[in-house]
């Protein structure tokens, strides 16, 4: 570096002692001036950092990770008292020594997108369009949750604070809290009006969008729910085994609606919700139902709910527990040298009237003859009280040993659910309770009688679902011992053990991903969001299978998109929430979360209707992911989101709408292409598309849905919809009617459709129906072009599942459309670059062309096609929907197709 100090020459005599703050080292990009670095990384995006001791952070973080920037040419002045840092489009405006990065002492002026402001820390982002939130658990009608800010703003900006993120070891690979307490890591983004250029730079600071599976684009359901079986955790009462869960795969098969990926939800665990990893009896040959599946084009995902309460605590009856203590070094605790069970014979009575606070239950004296007695092994709706919910109470008398020499006595229970308190010799005392469902106890040494008979009552307030005392651990003894073992999942070793121990057994078994559920993750580090790290750790756990990898997690802030993809949560069958789901998906692109996936239909409500499940069914269709689950899913009480619990209507409606999103593949999947490449998602708000339209900000309940297909779900029961269309001629996707852009339409649509339009002088590749995806090799290609206006699109191809595409392994096919004055037009579909392993040397078209007149004559690479109804290597005019066909014959995909259309 060199070093350069602004003297007092430069200023003026009068002005030294303020020019002696101007002394600063000049890097790339930048200076460093005392504890502050000021860099600018391109002509629209600074870092701007304050650290108390002087140390910077030049490794990754857990949320930036690329650190390689061609910095522009950088000119640096004096402005009296401040120091100006300036390249094209960006000025940052620093005083020295004023420590911390306040609006006092930092500006940054910047001319970007038709636009130029000036920032400076604490400014409020007034017009920010909005990112979404972390879950939509509990959303209803009334209760619909407020959203984060997003990366566009019609400010113009953004700014990324980075500043408390772990920063990457690399000698250890991995994440390591920052030391530097009150230190300042900011990253400002000038944008102006293009949306485009912040998320892609957003994406080259932070890390790109990966491919997903091919697959996720297909049809997703869920069963084996039994958490919400009446009165039990467990499914011995039912019959219910893995051929129920073929059973459902070979109804969506027989009734010829296409199904990609069964999610295996609690059921598959052995011990339910008390942390287990072993398989449940349903599945006493899991690895025999993972190969059916597979052979049936069926990609499983289990259920794992890491940080949440319980099952983030591996019970020690799991059959792989002892490997994970030795693995990580655990030694055995202390054995107790007194153990008292208090599993069996408690006196117990409901208290719904909540009397026993005021007539004494606790206490010694009171009578408790009449009371029941149960055991404490199993929850009170299985001992005689099914349907009960509330405060429960129960009373035990214990006789403590006189020779007891510990200097404490604990009573301690394994599971209570939920709330309680407990009470000794009718004194209460408190209990140590870690966690949710986890391992609760007291000492109980300084309120017992020792030689005597002493009196334990509990106060069990449950507020719904299983209640009271359920085992498996009830006693008195000198020595706690937590059960099993909670993991931190932001220490690698234990992040390690977790994933290949208790995880890795299970993908090897045939489980392609894994839905990691719960809520917040499973780490703790400062500065860290943990579940974007543990995200992270479940989606990197995989890689070594080749395949690409893949989870669907909650939201876990900046950095979270590297790690697709999210679902919502539990939310309530309302058509307030499906209409607040619309917005909320479209707003996911602007944090960069492009795949987000719904309940279809809600989780919470069984009963809904034909026509609320089909308008979410449609929204499903054209989201990011197509995902049937719901609350009610058991065998008590059927999957009420399967379209059989519908009728007939519902298995022809979800047949029709999942076939078309099956044919729409080959379009989705070259727009998640475009993500990955260009950071643009595939569901877009109007205003990414037309950042200068003043409507495009009005209609958040609108989107593009790629580049050329705009859809307006319907949201209420009128089937009745106001479309605002954007500049444009646009086609009706279902009726073909077309209609000028600029302005707003209404759209009465029956059950059988909804408002989706195309744009004129657009081209939708698709395929032919499917029951999986990659079920038919790609040899059959379906074109779409929509006239009039020339139109162009370039389809993407992959394998579908590996990592190849990172190393070239993929193709483009460039597909035009170009129309002559004369009336003439022309389609040119090829030649195909790239390869990848399964890619088709030769492929069949039907290129289907509305917006033009009946032609005279249709030539296909240079000879002429005769005019038949069906068949290959024909055209046909259908002359009610004003449609040109022309079938071709299976052709090279390395030379040109050339279709040319004539009026004589």
């Amino acid at each position: 570096m060199k070093r350069l100090v602004l003297v007092a020459a430069l200023c003026g005599a009068a002005a030294a002692p303020l020019c002696a703050q101007h002394s600063y080292d000049a890097i790339a990009g930048g200076l460093v001036s005392g504890n502050v670095r000021l860099r600018i990384l391109s002509p629209t995006l600074a870092r701007c950092e304050y650290s108390p001791s002087g140390k910077f952070v030049d490794s990754a973080t857990a949320v930036v990770v690329n650190r390689r920037w061609e910095s522009p040419r950088v000119t640096v002045r004096p402005e009296g008292e401040w120091i100006a840092l300036a390249a094209d489009g960006i000025t940052i405006r620093y005083r020295p020594g004023a420590g911390p990065l306040t609006n006092d002492n930092l500006s940054i002026a910047w001319s970007a997108g038709g636009m130029k402001g000036v920032w400076s820390p604490g400014d409020a982002d007034r017009g920010n369009l909005g990112g979404i939130s972390s879950s939509l658990d509990g959303a209803r009608k009334g209760r619909l949750p407020k959203q984060l800010p997003g990366i566009l703003s019609r400010s113009g900006y953004f700014l990324l604070d980075d500043s408390r993120t772990p920063v990457w070891d690399g000698k250890v690979r991995w994440i390591a809290a920052r030391g530097d307490t009150g230190s300042q890591d900011l990253y400002f983004f000038a944008y102006g009006k293009d949306y485009r250029h912040v998320l892609a730079e957003y994406a080259g600071l932070c890390g790109s969008i990966p491919m997903i599976p091919e697959y996720a684009f297909g049809t997703w359901a869920t069963d084996l729910n039994y958490e919400y079986l009446p009165g039990t955790n467990t499914v011995d009462k039912y019959t219910y085994t893995a051929d129920s869960v073929r059973s459902i795969i070979t109804r969506f098969r027989a009734f010829g609606i296409p199904l990609d990926i069964m999610v295996l939800d609690y059921a598959w665990h052995l011990r339910g919700w008390h942390g287990s990893y072993d398989w449940s009896p349903i599945f006493p040959r899991p690895g025999e139902f993972l190969k059916w599946a597979g052979e049936e084009g069926i990609k499983v995902t289990l259920n794992d709910h890491p940080g949440y309460g319980r099952e983030m605590v591996l019970s020690d009856e799991d059959s792989r527990a002892a490997i994970v203590k030795k693995d990580l070094d655990i030694p055995p605790p202390p054995e107790p040298s007194i153990t008292i069970s208090l599993l069996q014979a408690w006196k117990f009575s409901p208290d719904p009237d909540t009397v026993g606070d005021r007539i004494g239950w606790a206490a010694p004296m009171y009578d408790d003859t009449r009371w029941n007695i149960i055991a404490a092994d199993r929850p009170w709706e299985d001992r005689g009280y099914r349907d009960y919910d509330g405060i429960g109470w129960y009373r035990k008398w214990v006789e403590i040993p006189e020779e007891v020499t510990s200097d404490h006595l604990y009573a301690a229970f394994g599971s209570v659910d939920d709330e309680y308190d407990i009470f000794v010799n009718g004194v209460k005392a408190a209990h140590h309770s870690p966690s949710w469902n986890a391992l609760t106890y007291t000492d109980i040494l300084p309120y017992v009688n020792l030689g005597e008979r002493n009196l334990i009552a509990l106060r069990v307030n449950d507020w719904g679902g299983e209640g009271g005392l359920s085992g498996p651990t009830a006693m008195i003894t000198d020595v706690v011992r937590q059960e099993g073992m909670r993991f931190n999942l932001a220490e690698k070793r234990q992040a390690e053990v977790y994933m290949n121990v208790l995880h890795k057994p299970l993908i090897d078994l045939g489980v392609s991903f894994w839905w990691v559920d719960g809520g917040s993750g499973s780490c703790e580090m400062d500065g860290l969001n943990s579940q974007m790290w543990t995200n992270r750790v479940f989606y990197e756990s995989t890689e070594y299978t080749g395949r690409r990898p893949f989870i669907f997690s909650r939201y876990g802030g900046w950095g979270s998109h590297r790690y697709p993809s999210l679902f919502t949560g539990d939310t309530y069958a309302q058509w307030d929430v499906l209409a607040f789901e619309v917005p909320y998906t479209a707003q996911g692109g602007n944090i960069l979360m492009p795949y987000i996936t719904h309940d279809i239909g809600g989780f919470i409500g069984r009963n809904i209707s034909l026509d609320l499940y089909t308008r979410w069914l449609q929204f499903g269709v054209f989201s990011p992911l197509l995902r049937l689950h719901s609350a009610h899913e058991n065998p008590a009480e059927g999957n009420a989101r399967m379209p059989w619990t519908y009728g007939a209507d519902g298995v022809r409606l979800a047949r029709d709408l999942f076939r078309l999103r099956y044919r729409l593949i080959p379009y989705i999947y070259t727009m998640s292409a475009e993500t990955h490449e260009k950071a643009v998602p595939l569901v877009r708000p109007l205003y990414l598309m037309h950042p200068g339209d003043e409507q495009s900000y009005r209609h958040p309940d609108e989107y593009y849905f790629g580049d050329a297909m705009l859809v307006a779900p319907i949201v209420d029961s009128s089937g009745i919809r106001d479309v605002y269309l954007p500049p444009g001629e646009w086609v009706d996707y279902f009726s073909g009617v077309r209609h000028q852009g600029g302005t707003t339409i209404r759209d009465t649509c029956s059950l059988e459709t909804m408002p989706a339009f195309v744009h004129a002088g657009s081209i939708i590749p698709m395929q032919p129906d499917e029951d999986y995806v990659g079920q038919k090799p790609a040899d059959s290609l379906l074109v779409t072009v929509l006239a009039p206006g020339d139109a162009s699109f370039s389809l993407y191809e992959d394998d579908g599942t590996s990592m190849g595409y990172e190393h070239g392994e993929k193709a483009q096919t460039p597909i035009t459309f170009v129309q002559g004055k004369s009336g003439a037009s022309l389609v040119t579909i090829g030649p195909t670059s790239g390869k990848y392993s399964g890619q088709p040397g030769s492929r069949s078209y039907r290129v289907s062309i509305s917006g033009i007149k009946k032609p005279g004559s249709v030539m296909l690479d240079r000879k002429k096609l005769p005019e038949h109804e069906e068949g290959a290597g024909a055209w046909t005019w259908y002359d009610t929907q004003s449609v040109l066909v022309v079938r071709t014959g299976t052709l090279d995909i390395r030379k040109p197709v050339l279709i040319e259309i004539s009026n004589k």
